[in-house]
């Protein structure tokens, strides 16, 4: 297992800042499945002064490679599932929709997925692989593999202005 962490670290390490990447280092070693040691309560502590900032990573269902570019004020439910290779910027949220029977439901989000600036994600819907979120979209459907979401759950059918991971 620790190995496996490692791995993951090492892709989250290549894809991120010297500060988003102690936030990642704190975030993957509090997950370990090892006993409890030294560098476990360490990046338990780390990561309530980061609360304390405004993050709030609460899942532990996110792939290898994930990226933040800004770390202020983003907020993941504990039952929310982020694929690999994902970018999400600052001020979004990922939660669930309390007005609804299934309140706990969280969105699946899949691979490469790109999450702008302010985006809010909320309910149990599943969001496809290689999609895009616009900056300050609040996304409360299904979104198929692909497809760009902008403003009010508007989806469209945009391809990438480049080739290759965002």
């Amino acid at each position: 297992m620790e190995s496996e962490l490692r791995k993951i670290w090492y892709k989250d390490k290549s894809r991120n800042s010297k500060r988003s990447s102690v936030y990642l280092w704190c975030y993957r070693s509090s997950l370990s499945k090892s006993r409890l040691s030294v560098t476990k309560v360490i990046a338990r502590i780390a990561l309530e002064f980061y609360r304390i900032l405004g993050m709030g990573i609460l899942t532990k269902n996110i792939g290898g490679g994930f990226r933040l570019p800004h770390l202020n004020g983003i907020y993941i439910h504990n039952n929310a599932t982020i694929g690999e290779n994902c970018i999400v910027y600052q001020q979004v949220t990922i939660g669930v929709n309390e007005h609804k029977n299934n309140f706990m439901a969280a969105p699946k989000i899949g691979n490469r997925v790109y999450i702008g600036a302010g985006a809010k994600i909320i309910g149990g819907i599943v969001v496809g692989d290689d999609v895009r979120i616009g900056a300050n979209a609040v996304v409360t459907k299904n979104v198929p593999d692909g497809m760009t979401v902008i403003g009010y759950n508007k989806i469209i059918d945009a391809k990438p202005e480049r080739d290759g991971v965002y």
